[in-house]
């Protein structure tokens, strides 16, 4: 179903996020979205693919940058200016989200005509590079928490706080949990993160 906004369904947006996660580096987001994409209908293969093809804008994109990096200035510059792979609507949504992701402008230049001859409109377009603006977002947000919740831990420890209240404070639990699985010592549990 299409958003009267946006114009793009939710399949697309899927397909948009997977991209702009490979792109943003972020795991959590990708698992996230992975998971949303099949909520949506997407199959593993759909998946799959749409991952390949982010991996795929990604890698170049750190090419060109290590290439570029090493030669130190851009009169230097000797990259691989290599062509798109033909795509349909659907990689060309993850191709799309995973440049955006990345910041790389060559692919983005190369995209968008691509983007125009699949039948995108200025206003979808706009909306790829909206939703690949959030993700990113999330994606730094989420970094940011890991390394506030990385001091705030040190610092609990140089307290002395023991390890059992140090996971129920992670995992916002209350004292007086009968078992805290997070921190137990039984091997066969499920939820180890401590």
């Amino acid at each position: 179903m299409k958003n009267s906004v946006s114009s793009i369904t939710k399949v697309e947006k899927a397909y948009i996020s997977i991209g702009a996660s490979i792109g943003s580096g972020c795991l959590y987001c990708l698992s996230y979205h992975m998971k949303n994409a099949r909520n949506v209908g997407l199959t593993d293969d759909e998946i799959n693919a749409a991952i390949s093809l982010a991996e795929k804008i990604k890698q170049r994109t750190l090419d060109k940058l290590k290439n570029y990096s090493r030669n130190l200035n851009e009169k230097a510059f000797t990259g691989v200016n290599e062509e798109l792979p033909p795509m349909n609507k659907e990689k060309l949504l993850a191709a799309f989200g995973a440049a955006l992701g990345t910041n790389n402008s060559d692919e983005i230049n190369k995209l968008l005509p691509k983007a125009t001859e699949l039948g995108l409109s200025r206003e979808q377009i706009a909306t790829i590079s909206k939703i690949t603006r959030n993700v990113k977002k999330n994606a730094d947000e989420i970094c940011g928490k890991t390394v506030l919740d990385y001091f705030n831990y040190l610092s609990r420890i140089e307290q002395g706080i023991e390890a059992g209240a140090m996971c129920d404070a992670m995992h916002g639990e209350g004292k007086g949990n009968e078992s805290n699985t997070c921190c137990d010592d039984a091997e066969d549990s499920t939820d180890s993160c401590c």
